[in-house]
């Protein structure tokens, strides 16, 4: 009788464990990588030369939100406007945040205008792309 006791403790544990695993997947569908390959495809889209541009993944979202907390502050109607459509489209959703910075060209600084893309993590829609200048 133990055994069985034993044996069912044992298995709620392993069941719940296993729910807590499946939930954590529900809320992160999309990989960082599969997210990179997403933003890749849309600025390929978007006649965005790849080849010009480091790829860094924003994990935590710090410099987007530090991004967004300079467009919330500007007193510019126009970048007003752009914080609040962006903050529209964002709210309520999880994301990728991903950079593509201009490669640094020795002697030459650094090679044309970046990009940003936000990739939905459940969907894998893309959210916003930010063509850099």
């Amino acid at each position: 009788m133990k055994q069985l006791i034993g044996l069912v403790a044992l298995l709620g544990f392993m069941l719940g464990g296993m729910e807590r695993a499946i939930q954590a997947e529900e809320n992160l569908l999309v990989t960082k990588d599969r997210a990179i390959e997403i933003g890749n495809r849309h600025l390929t889209k978007m006649k965005i030369d790849l080849h010009d541009l480091d790829v860094q993944v924003d994990e935590g979202s710090k410099r987007w939100n530090d991004f967004m907390s300079i467009l919330r502050a500007s007193p510019d109607r126009d970048t007003q406007r752009q914080f609040q459509q962006y903050e529209r489209k964002l709210k309520g959703r999880s994301y990728w945040a991903i950079f593509y910075k201009p490669k640094h060209v020795p002697g030459r600084g650094f090679k044309g205008g970046g990009a940003t893309v936000l990739v939905d993590s459940k969907t894998g829609r893309v959210l916003l792309a930010i063509r850099g200048e």
